[in-house]
């Protein structure tokens, strides 16, 4: 399989999400947002391989990754990024039985909240995230 390749280097973007921070980037050519599914899978003390390997495999998934240059702290290194509409998906992907239990909450809590956008936005039309309203 070949990823797609943005070369172009693009800020950070800070997301909180409730404890957490998660990390976006705009494609200032095509306007989508990406996420770093990289600090996610460290928040659930998943195995990177194993979901390098899910993202880059599964034909869904594969639509919205691509390879973007990023900033860091040891300078311009080149990521997996994945679209943010997918990252629903991909986040209900993930079997919490197969999680370390000490993961398990926050990515149920993650899940749930997935499952209650989706569930807004199928029987009232749209969704409303109560943190920016």
């Amino acid at each position: 399989m070949t990823l797609k390749n943005d070369t172009t280097s693009a800020s950070i973007q800070r997301i909180p999400f409730h404890e957490d921070e998660l990390f976006a980037i705009v494609d200032e050519r095509t306007g989508k947002q990406y996420v770093l599914p990289k600090p996610i899978v460290d928040l659930f003390g998943l195995a990177w391989r194993s979901q390098y390997t899910k993202l880059t495999k599964n034909k869904l998934f594969m639509k919205g990754i691509i390879k973007m240059v990023i900033p860091t702290a040891g300078g311009d290194q080149e990521a997996l990024v994945l679209e943010r509409r997918f990252v629903h998906a991909w986040l209900l992907s993930i079997d919490a039985n197969r999680i370390d239990q000490d993961y398990r909450e926050k990515l149920l809590r993650y899940q749930e909240e997935c499952a209650d956008v989706l569930d807004a936005y199928f029987s009232q039309g749209s969704a409303t995230n109560p943190r920016y309203s």
